[in-house]
């Protein structure tokens, strides 16, 4: 009995009551350690997110400087063709002048496409419209289209060049046309000896233009040379670089090159058109001269 009547003695809270609050406070520290545990899980989950964030975007920069790596190949294999397309280009152009250069005078047989009478022509010129020879029966303009595949094949005509060549020529026979008669004009409305001293003064004029459109040709057509060989020089260059595994901007300035050196060009072709202008002037002036006369 004293040993149960110690239970409710007034002295402190009875064992029972006291046991009672130490499972509270068990229960409340087991809560608190699974909410510590929960936090401590989630903490350690962002830590493993974090290093694999952390290797993703490793693996993120090794695949960006993967993807440089193959765009500044694709941009030197575009730099190749785009060098091996203006080569081409330069090389028919080369090939083309020399070919039609050297067959004049040459003896040709036309007759697969013309027929009896064709089998033995002399070239006497080649334009990109057509070609020109001498046959028994006279001298005659073939174009070029009429003429046998080997043929066209060998002078590189083509569709392309004709097209150009016809606008060059309808705007010089335009402006050929509108000086004629202009100058056809003027000769009217001028007295007989004043008409005679102007057409002289506009012959000497048109002689010296026709010489300076030549020279200035001829130094253009140096320039495009120089150009020429500069991106040469420059595609060397380019070829060392990529043979060291080195980026360059070699294939770049070698486009510019030939781009200047295809300005040069034009402009010389275009001064020769001036020439041949002025050449056909000269012969309109030459007449209207005999005719004064």
């Amino acid at each position: 009995m004293a040993v149960f009547s110690g239970l409710n003695s007034n002295k402190g809270p009875t064992l029972v009551v006291r046991v009672k609050n130490q499972e509270e406070v068990i229960e409340g520290l087991t809560e608190s350690v699974s909410k510590r545990r929960l936090r401590l899980e989630n903490f350690e989950g962002f830590q493993s997110a974090g290093k694999l964030a952390a290797v993703k975007r490793e693996e993120m920069l090794k695949e960006g400087k993967l993807i440089s790596l193959h765009q500044e190949k694709v941009a030197d294999l575009q730099d190749r063709v785009e060098a091996n397309e203006l080569s081409f280009e330069e090389y028919r152009d080369q090939y083309r002048q020399r070919e039609r250069s050297l067959a004049k005078g040459e003896l040709i047989d036309l007759s697969e496409t013309k027929g009896e009478g064709f089998e033995a022509c002399k070239i006497l010129g080649i334009s990109p419209l057509h070609l020109r020879v001498m046959r028994k029966a006279g001298p005659i303009g073939i174009p070029y289209q009429e003429l046998p595949r080997s043929v066209q094949e060998r002078f590189q005509f083509g569709a392309g060049e004709a097209a150009v060549y016809e606008r060059r020529v309808a705007v010089v026979e335009a402006k050929r046309d509108e000086k004629i008669a202009a100058f056809r004009k003027k000769q009217k409305a001028m007295k007989a000896e004043d008409a005679v001293a102007d057409l002289k003064r506009q012959i000497n004029e048109t002689t010296l233009g026709i010489r300076k459109q030549e020279n200035l040709a001829t130094k253009l057509d140096g320039d495009a040379k120089v150009w020429e060989m500069k991106a040469k020089a420059l595609d060397r260059k380019a070829n060392a670089a990529r043979s060291a595994g080195r980026v360059t901007s070699n294939p770049g300035h070698a486009r510019q090159a030939r781009r200047k050196a295809s300005d040069f060009k034009r402009q010389a072709d275009d001064a020769r058109a001036a020439a041949r202008r002025m050449e056909a002037n000269l012969i309109e002036l030459d007449n209207l001269l005999l005719e004064r006369k």
